[in-house]
């Protein structure tokens, strides 16, 4: 069970380098063992790994004389609880989230979700259960082999490449028809939420962030005026959040409604682009992302 459950977690390809080496034991599970190919974080498996491990342990232990148990259990136990206690994760923490207004007016209004910017998570998922509404966009783009024919179509519409170029491209972004649009509303889809802080965190992360202080400055407002230039004004503005919608009905009312102020340059961070600059790598510096 250890072997299995722990070669499974490798997921449908080992990283070799820039090399990516196919798995074939999981790739012929995904095809011939019920719900694996609907598994989209095979780490998971780790977890079975675990409770097989533990259980040897348990095993070991037990054949020791009786003398040792105790000594041997504890010392296991401790061994395990060290680097959690090191990395912070035990005694467990709770984080307090709390979901912007945005999302309850949705929940209100009705319609599927794009979240922007695509193939990063994002708290909002947590948010579901409360609007109840259809999300699209998260980490699951970021793995093709996972991907049901709907989603693939979904990911090579026009429309959904427009929005993941506004979001990421220093330059041109990819032109769409109002067709493609179409298909993304008869699919149930409403609203595009853009989190301008999950986009600065994204563009960070790419070449052209580095080069152009100007363009790292401008990206947020560029991305805005993107999406805006192509399907219209937004209906609304929190914080991070500027919200579209496909339907264009009225805005959102106050505190919500979009306003110069809550658009452009960098007053919905609270505070200016120096300062939110120097917080946005310290964060990612501690994440490990920036060295």
């Amino acid at each position: 069970m250890l072997v299995v459950a722990f070669t499974l977690s490798i997921g449908p390809e080992i990283s070799l380098g820039a090399t990516g080496v196919p798995m074939p034991h999981y790739l012929l599970g995904m095809h011939l063992v019920p719900f694996v190919e609907r598994l989209w974080f095979p780490y998971r498996w780790i977890v079975v790994a675990m409770l097989a491990a533990c259980m040897a342990a348990g095993i070991l232990v037990s054949r020791l004389p009786s003398k040792w148990r105790g000594v041997a259990a504890m010392s296991a136990i401790g061994l395990g609880l060290y680097p959690q206690v090191r990395a912070g994760v035990y005694p467990l923490t709770a984080t307090h989230w709390s979901m912007s207004p945005v999302y309850r007016e949705i929940g209100e209004r009705e319609g599927g979700v794009v979240e922007l910017p695509l193939m990063v998570p994002r708290e909002s998922l947590m948010f579901q259960p409360i609007h109840k509404q259809v999300l699209f966009g998260g980490m699951g783009e970021n793995a093709p082999v996972f991907w049901p024919r709907a989603f693939r179509d979904r990911m090579r519409n026009d429309f959904i490449r427009f929005l993941r170029t506004a979001v990421r491209s220093e330059s041109v972004v990819h032109p769409f028809e109002q067709t493609d649009l179409e298909r993304i509303r008869e699919d149930g889809f409403r609203w595009i939420v853009l989190d301008r802080h999950a986009l600065m965190r994204a563009v960070a992360q790419t070449g052209w962030y580095r080069a152009s202080s100007e363009a790292r400055e401008g990206a947020p407002e560029r991305t805005v005026f993107r999406i805006t230039e192509a399907i219209g004004s937004p209906v609304a503005a929190d914080g991070p959040l500027v919200v579209w919608d496909l339907e264009a009905k009225p805005v959102f009312p106050e505190p919500l409604t979009p306003t110069v102020a809550r658009l452009e340059g960098f007053g919905w961070a609270g505070i200016d682009w120096v300062s939110y600059e120097a917080t946005l790598e310290a964060e990612l510096r501690r994440e490990g992302v920036f060295e």
